[in-house]
């Protein structure tokens, strides 16, 4: 059965922060109000081919019923430089529950083997907490193409390393790469960037200028010194990894004399 948004605690400065980037908008139904649901936004798209990989972005858009459990998604993308692109609209697809996740039960998936001629073995999650949308498919046999609202990893673990301490962990930041349209910098935004014993540093950090790029086993962003748009602590040796399917990050940054190390999921499924 689908259900009702739950609230996350930790998350809900992380909302704020999307609905203050735009990731997505929604809109009622008005012909079912209760039950149905559209909503769009941009997506990043990386396309995967034997001569490497493309990168561009588009606009998705899909339809949630509540009654039904299912959803309708529509996408495109460029898959090469000759320009050459895709685009689908699914049919009804059914909405099922990610089991192997920590994210109370927000994460749904959906998957369709055949979405038209061209666009194969699609497969998505939805969450529902955060308004993260990911999916993959296929596209005209030989392109694997991976999509997402940016790149938002909520459920993550950071490890605070300060000189002559023990290590703090916690499970209470959320990162957020928000790419340019050129697929060459992003924006980077933490949510409860703590400091080693805990304290909160800033609720919202935001970081611009960091050099973001696209590869056939994932994205790197890097950066060697960056100071905030909104926060108060500078960061240094940025070095962030996605791994080839863009769900998973890890990577470490300095600030405010310690060292961080994170590693997390988008939805909160284990890492294997």
């Amino acid at each position: 059965m689908f259900k009702a948004m739950k609230k996350v605690s930790k998350m809900f400065l992380l909302m704020a922060a999307l609905v203050g980037m735009g990731l997505f908008t929604a809109c009622t139904n008005s012909d079912d109000p209760q039950n149905t649901y559209t909503y769009s936004s941009s997506v990043i798209n990386r396309a995967l081919s034997d001569d490497g990989v493309y990168f561009s972005q588009s606009t998705v858009s899909m339809t949630i019923n509540l009654t039904d459990n299912t959803i309708v998604l529509s996408s495109a993308a460029v898959l090469d430089e000759d320009k050459s692109s895709v685009s689908f609209t699914t049919p009804e697809l059914k909405l099922g529950n990610l089991a192997d996740a920590t994210s109370s039960g927000n994460v749904y998936t959906f998957a369709a083997t055949t979405v038209s001629s061209n666009v194969t073995h699609l497969q998505g999650y939805l969450d529902w907490g955060t308004g993260m949308l990911w999916f993959t498919y296929i596209a005209d046999d030989d392109r694997q193409v991976y999509s997402s609202t940016q790149l938002l990893y909520a459920y993550t673990t950071t490890s605070i390393a300060a000189e002559g301490k023990s290590p703090y962990k916690h499970t209470q930041s959320a990162y957020c790469m928000v790419v340019d349209e050129a697929g060459e910098n992003c924006k980077l935004q933490i949510a409860s960037l703590l400091d080693g014993s805990g304290a909160t540093l800033s609720s919202l950090a935001e970081y611009e200028g960091l050099t973001f790029t696209p590869t056939t086993t994932g994205y790197k962003v890097k950066a060697s010194k960056v100071s905030p748009v909104s926060g108060n602590y500078d960061l240094t040796n940025v070095d962030l990894w996605m791994d080839r399917q863009g769900r998973n990050i890890e990577g470490s940054f300095v600030c405010n004399g310690c060292t961080y190390t994170v590693s997390g999921t988008m939805f909160g499924e284990s890492i294997n």
